[in-house]
């Protein structure tokens, strides 16, 4: 039976890069076990969409961190991820005016540029956009977007090259804790003994963790996205804007329109999950995308998709290390910001499976234990994906 030191289940850009943290971290005998291919689920179906507008510190940082990995990925990593810095526009919801300045004062504390707007200046960040609803708005000048397909797989290929071992299509049957500590782990490709176990199982977290015997409060997220076709084009630089009032965020997509909206919880098996488009979606966003930027009147159809993605009950990540289990520690919850904050959660993980502790950024406020204790996380916002 192979031994490894850490065993890091689920492929999507969290489980790829906790695995290069890990390796680069100089951790041998690493696996990475993936029951489909890399980046085939939650990770795939994103819309790489990079910000640093949250609620809580710790995301702000975090988003922070990540958003600095994203610029120098293709130096760093080797890996082109088709980075666009765009600027991202933040359309706040009425009563929520306080709450905006709130998120912007503590970036600013934080030191993300980021102005406060008046509704009337919105068309000079984005021309042609109806902000009539719109009590106040922000610019985030460091936003932008990329590839999480790409993201997920360099960090893959860098891991693999400096000594990682990857197993793709291949499932995880069965995780046994070991009475003298460690795990053993069941697979298709065969049986493993491992110190430690990291979950980044994204949708399918509650029934991996039921093998375990715990109950990790994750439900399916379905994000649905469409990309419309512009009479003229859309240009790739026009910034991603965040429409709170109508519940939706779109940005550029190869010279069209990508729009979605990531809000549907759905109590499904996610190896069930029917990802083709309904029709009722893109006519509905479509309805909606006119209201604010009416040159989409007259906009096509492209194509779409939907994915699951795991919500957590306060719609913040659940990233720690379980009590129950000594040795498990869970990636899981992401609640659809998980592609932007991948970087930093990758590295945290690995340091506290490596060190026992975190040492960049302290991601004590996402344990997995704080809705036993009483400490969810809350959002200064309705809009629970605007976190």
């Amino acid at each position: 039976m192979s031994r490894y030191r850490a065993i890091v289940v689920g492929g999507g850009v969290h489980g790829a890069s906790i695995f290069h943290h890990l390796v680069s971290a100089g951790m041998d005998r690493v696996l990475l076990v993936e029951r489909k291919t890399v980046a085939s689920a939650a990770t795939g179906r994103s819309t790489g969409i990079i910000r640093h507008h949250y609620s809580q510190e710790v995301t702000v940082r975090l988003a922070m961190h990540s958003s600095r990995a994203f610029r120098r990925f293709r130096e760093e990593i080797g890996q082109d991820i088709a980075y666009v810095n765009n600027g991202l526009l933040f359309l706040a919801a009425r009563g929520e005016e306080d709450a905006l300045r709130k998120c912007v004062d503590q970036q600013r504390r934080l030191g993300v540029g980021v102005d406060l707007i008046r509704p009337e200046d919105v068309p000079r960040y984005h021309p042609d956009l109806v902000a009539d609803d719109v009590p106040l708005a922000a610019f985030e000048l460091d936003a932008g977007y990329a590839d999480p397909y790409s993201v997920a797989v360099g960090y893959a290929k860098a891991g693999e090259a400096n000594g990682g071992k990857i197993l793709l299509n291949t499932r995880v049957r069965d995780v046994r804790k070991k009475s003298g500590g460690g795990f053993d782990v069941t697979t298709d490709s065969g049986d493993f003994e491992t110190e430690r176990v990291v979950l980044a199982v994204g949708a399918w977290a509650r029934a991996v963790g039921a093998r375990l015997g715990i109950d990790i409060p994750v439900t399916p997220l379905r994000l649905s996205n469409a990309v419309l076709e512009l009479p003229g084009g859309y240009a790739r630089t026009m910034p991603t804007v965040l429409d709170l009032p109508n519940h939706m965020y779109f940005r550029p997509e190869g010279g069209s329109l990508l729009v979605g909206n990531g809000e549907g919880l759905e109590d499904v098996d996610p190896d069930g999950f029917d990802e083709s488009l309904p029709y009722g979606f893109v006519e509905e966003v479509s309805e909606r995308i006119v209201r604010r930027f009416p040159r989409c009147t007259n906009a096509s159809y492209k194509t779409g998709w939907r994915g699951l993605d795991g919500a957590s009950p306060d719609f913040h990540p659940i990233v720690g290390p379980v009590p129950e289990v000594e040795g498990l520690v869970v990636c899981v919850g992401m609640s659809g910001h998980g592609f932007k904050l991948a970087p930093g959660i990758g590295r945290g993980v690995a340091e506290l499976v490596a060190t026992g502790g975190y040492e960049t950024i302290d991601l004590t406020p996402y344990a997995p234990d704080r809705f036993a204790k009483g400490k969810a996380l809350t959002s200064l916002f309705s809009m629970k994906i605007a976190a």
